[in-house]
């Protein structure tokens, strides 16, 4: 934990000090010095990650021919997940065990650090907003919880990852719908964000209330319908997914412990900062090319609504999904706040525009408070209440 936090401290010291163009360069190192982190971490007995270690030194010794009887043979649901299968193979490769988290973390990240730069280049973002993303994001992404869990956390983060290349960047859009499907075999929890995808392209470009209301509701049943999918298709990958929602069925419920609330909070701020960040940005047509990620985003935070009482699906998507794109609608929003003040300014004066340009300025102050108050917050609650105090390096 105090490594983490060391990084951490690190990072905040340095930015303010690093020249804007250069900021790519903080994050590669900041992202390299997690990695590494990563790669000494000794996984307690009962982690994922130890079962993890043992088939990936089973794939060292046996090689690819191992990881294709182990896919015909249904080993660790690898036939319905073979990319999961053929990730742990390219990751045996590498002499050390340490590798397998040390990359996750990398690519995970990674592609986090790369989105927001990419973001508040393409909509010239203030630099304080990319630091706040930035910390915000550091504070509420549950470290260890990849480190250790690999699958989960890692296709929800990159699903996050190609939404924004393909929504945003418009670009390399057959690759994206790739690594989409290829999620989805990563882990039966991508087929998750690609139902709220395919919400998105059939409710059309700007996204329909009444399709983030059919979402909520398809959540809402979901749970009693997902565990007889497999039993009514007979297809293996369905079959699995219903054991997964079978199990997320049987968590249905309300909680009361202290890190089901705190990912509640975690959703609710992140929902009101959503709201405000897209009344501020649907004014300014400079922000048009960022809608369709704003929908996807909104369809997120309907489906997560509807999962609120199925504990395993709500925690994970408030875990690795809400800080990887709620980070960025934030500092891309509170940039639209900026813009929309700077261009009553360049108005004709006038006791309307002035008092607009007050109630932008009060909008700017109190969500700025409001953030640093809630990560410092959040930041505390992480080196103490989350799986960062299991943290122990070789």
């Amino acid at each position: 934990m105090l490594v983490y936090l060391a990084i951490v401290a690190v990072f905040c010291v340095i930015y303010p000090f690093v020249p804007r163009k250069y900021i790519k360069w903080l994050f590669l190192a900041l992202v390299v010095a997690l990695s590494v982190m990563a790669f000494f971490v000794v996984p307690e007995k009962t982690d994922d990650l130890t079962n993890y270690f043992s088939q990936v030194a089973s794939l060292r010794k046996g090689g690819f021919s191992l990881l294709r009887r182990m896919i015909e043979d249904g080993s660790e649901d690898w036939d319905s997940l073979p990319v999961c299968g053929l990730y742990f193979y390219l990751i045996s490769r590498f002499p050390d065990n340490g590798m397998l988290p040390a990359v996750t973390i990398f690519l995970a990240y990674g592609s986090i650090f790369w989105v927001l730069w990419r973001a508040a280049k393409r909509y010239e973002v203030n630099k304080w907003y990319l630091f706040l993303a930035s910390v915000f994001l550091l504070s509420t992404y549950w470290f260890y919880d990849i480190c250790s869990g690999i699958r989960n956390g890692l296709t929800f983060t990159l699903f996050c990852f190609f939404a924004y290349v393909e929504l945003v960047e418009k670009k390399w859009r057959p690759a994206c719908w790739v690594g989409y499907v290829a999620m989805c075999l990563m882990h039966s929890s991508g087929i998750l964000m690609m139902m709220v995808r395919l919400a998105l392209l059939v409710s059309g470009r700007k996204g329909s209330k009444l399709t983030s209301v059919l979402i909520f509701f398809v959540m809402i049943v979901g749970g009693a319908i997902m565990p007889h999918l497999g039993e009514i298709t007979g297809i293996e990958y369905f079959q699995l997914i219903s054991q997964k929602a079978e199990r997320a069925a049987s968590t249905a419920g309300t909680y009361s412990n202290t890190q089901y609330i705190v990912n509640i909070s975690v959703y609710v701020i992140s929902f009101l900062l959503f709201l405000f960040c897209s009344y501020v940005m649907n004014k300014l047509e400079k922000y048009n090319s960022f809608s369709d990620y704003k929908s996807f985003v909104q369809l997120l935070m309907m489906f997560m609504l509807g999962s609120i009482t199925y504990g395993l699906t709500f925690i994970r998507f408030a875990r690795w999904v809400v800080p990887a794109v709620i980070s960025v609608v934030f500092m891309v929003g509170m940039q639209a706040n900026s813009d929309s003040k700077a261009q009553l300014v360049t108005e004709k004066k006038s006791k309307s525009i002035i008092k607009s340009g007050m109630t932008l300025s009060s909008n700017e102050l109190v969500i700025n408070f409001c953030m640093v108050a809630y990560t410092a917050v959040h930041m505390w609650y992480a080196c103490n209440g989350t799986s960062l105090i299991w943290l122990k390096f070789s």
